[in-house]
Formats: C-alpha cells, structure tokens, sequence
C-alpha cells in the first residue's frame, strides 16, 4: 500500500499517540508498505517541531480573531489535500488532533469514487477533555465532528472510544485496534525497588512512585502531589516523568503545590525522557500512579504492568480497559481523597504491595504486542488496493 500518515509534529515526540503513531508506521513499513509521514508543524514552518514550537504555535493561533484563525485552518488543510495530491496515495491516514486540517483536506480530496481511502486514527477526541471551557468543546466538538463525517472510516485505539462514538452517533466504519505494551526493552525483569518489600501486613516503608506523561491539566498532576502529600508515608518519593512544555501554568501550578506542601525534597519533575529513561523509572518504581481524567487508552499503565509494576488509576473508561486483564495489579481512586487513601494503603500494606506486583509479573505475558498492533491496522486498512 501506499500510505500518508499525517500528524503535528514529528514520530519522535514521546506522547502515547505519537508513540502509537511510530509503532505502527514502522510496521507497516516492515510489512512492505510505502508510507510517507506527513507533518503539518513542518510544512507550515521552517522552525523546529518540538513541544516549545509546537506550544508557540498553538498559542499564537489562538490569539488571531476567530475568522482569521479559521481562515489560517481552511488555507493549511487545502494545502495539506495540495501535499496529498503530490503523493498520490491509497490511503490517507490522518491523526485525529489534527482535525481542523483534516476536515478541509478529507473533503477537498473526496471520495474519488473509492479509489482513496480516507482514514482518522482517534485515540480521544479533544472535545471529551473536562479541563475545556463549555464554549471551546462546542467549537472543538463542531469541528472534529466535521472531521469525522468526512472520513471513510475511524481506527480508535480502544473499545472505550468505539462505544463512545457510536453513542454519539457516528455512523463511519470503526475499527478498534489496542496498543501495544512490550515497546521498553529491559523493563521486562519488573521493579527494581520491589526486593526488600517490607516485613509482614501493615509495615510502612519509602514507596517509589512515578507518574508518566506530559503534565498537562487532564493528568491531574496537581491533584497527585497533593494526595501523595497526604497518603505516601514520610520516606515515599514521587518521580514526575513527562513533558513539562505543553501547558506552563499548568506546570507553575504543580511546581506551587510542591513547593507550598514542603515537598521539595521527595518529589522530583525529571521532564521528558526518551525510552531508556521510561524504563529506568519504571525499574525504580514501585507503582505507577495514573490520577487523569480522560485516557483513550493508557498506554503507560499497560507498559507497566508488562514490566512487573503495579498501577494505581483514576476511573477513566480507557483505563479501566487497559487494566481490564490485570485487576489483582490494579488499585482505582475517583477523586484526590480517594487517591490519597490508596497510596497509604499501598505504602502501609506489605502483603498487598507483593501480591499486586505479583498478579503484574503474571499479567505481563498477556499485554498486547505492538507487532499484533501493526498487523491489525494494516488489516483495517483492508488492503488498500485500487
């Protein structure tokens, strides 16, 4: 097949959709595909496509008058259908964040009588994120639905996604296609800081946790200092591990509640890591705390229990999906109290800490692969033939 991948930025980016997005690039390549990714960041601009460019751009698009912003969007897609006119490919595979552009693009290409296969790759919808003002999830929900009436067919990365969609109406084929979660090498062996797990239920000891991904509001990093401060006992360390470029308040905000709960000495923000630097965290972790709101998926939880550690996670639907195959690996806290009181049972409880690692060695074998992954999206595409 011949195939255009589009997306913001580049597949070096570390967040779960670009890491998605590269593994299942690099599959279909390995399957004999010609895949062209497109990047829309680069084709507008000369400058760098990493998380300050990117943060640059968005915020000065924002700051335009709503009809030039708009003008600006509809000029970038019909030149995104001009690039895709010059690849001439089978399929048309575009990231769903970029919506806006995809929206134009999809239409200006049409359906050419069959003969190219426009596909959205969901792995959430933007409009889904609670941390939205009521206003903008209008505007963003109007346009991402314009997106997907425009497609041939919607790839989702979870059956979480599938069923919210169909709820809201879309009627476009829906192909679920799961992550993978075997993509760290080295992890494998499981938690480093688990040998010496304490002596007998209810012996506290200095619980490594980490939380991994970009800190942005929907994570609710701010509320997971907060509860750590409260539930992990005195000696416990907390290892903030993800971009800290997205959103700048937002961070200022977490770096305030460390500071104001005199915290400065166990919680630690190390920024973005590239895969070593995610396995290393998850070697030295105890439990990966998981406190966001929404996930398509949670690629991070699933990578952890592949690697022996166990999770601790807010309710989201993703998650809750993700972790389905591993509930004995798994804790669930709703709110900040509810997240506080798991970490101090999670500190405190020797006996539940070794049988949660335990029931995660045993779910590591059952995890998705990424190679399954690759396989099963180039089998939704259907073949792509003319």
């Amino acid at each position: 097949m011949r195939i255009a991948w589009v997306l913001y930025g580049s597949l070096e980016q570390r967040t779960g959709g670009t890491i998605y997005d590269a593994h299942v690039v690099d599959g279909l390549r390995r399957a004999g595909d010609d895949v062209h990714v497109v990047s829309i960041a680069s084709s507008e601009s000369s400058e760098s496509t990493d998380d300050d460019a990117m943060a640059a751009r968005r915020g000065f698009r924002r700051t335009l008058p709503p009809i030039a912003r708009a003008a600006t969007m509809a000029k970038a897609g019909l030149a995104l259908a001009g690039r895709m006119r010059e690849i001439d490919p089978e399929v048309v595979v575009g990231d769903e964040l970029c919506f806006r552009e995809l929206g134009i693009a999809f239409r200006r290409l049409g359906g050419g009588g069959g003969l190219l296969q426009r596909v959205l790759l969901v792995h959430h919808l933007t409009a889904w994120e609670l941390e939205l003002s009521p206003w903008r999830r209008r505007v963003i929900r109007a346009a991402e639905r314009f997106a997907i009436d425009a497609s041939d067919a919607v790839i989702v990365t979870s059956r979480t996604t599938r069923e919210r969609l169909v709820r809201e109406g879309v009627r476009e084929r829906i192909e679920v296609v799961l992550p993978g979660a075997d993509r760290l090498r080295g992890s494998e062996r499981g938690s480093g800081s688990a040998s010496g797990s304490g002596s007998g239920s209810g012996s506290e000891r200095d619980v490594r946790v980490v939380f991994l991904g970009a800190v942005v509001a929907r994570k609710r990093v701010v509320e997971l200092v907060r509860a750590f401060g409260r539930g992990a006992h005195r000696g416990g360390r907390l290892a903030i591990v993800g971009s800290t470029a997205r959103d700048p308040a937002y961070v200022a905000m977490v770096r305030e509640a460390i500071a104001g709960l005199g915290l400065g000495g166990r919680v630690v923000m190390d920024g973005e890591v590239d895969e070593n630097g995610v396995a290393t965290a998850l070697a030295h972790a105890d439990v990966l705390v998981m406190p966001s709101t929404l996930e398509g998926y949670g690629i991070a939880a699933t990578e952890a229990i592949h690697a022996g550690v166990p999770v601790i996670a807010a309710r989201a639907q993703g998650l809750e999906e993700a972790l389905g195959p591993c509930p004995a690996a798994a804790l669930f806290a709703d709110d900040e109290h509810a997240l506080a009181s798991a970490l101090e049972r999670f500190a405190s409880d020797s006996t539940l800490r070794a049988s949660m690692k335990e029931a995660a060695r045993a779910a590591s074998s059952r995890m998705p692969t990424w190679s399954e992954c690759a396989e099963r999206f180039r089998a939704a595409l259907g073949g792509g033939t003319r």
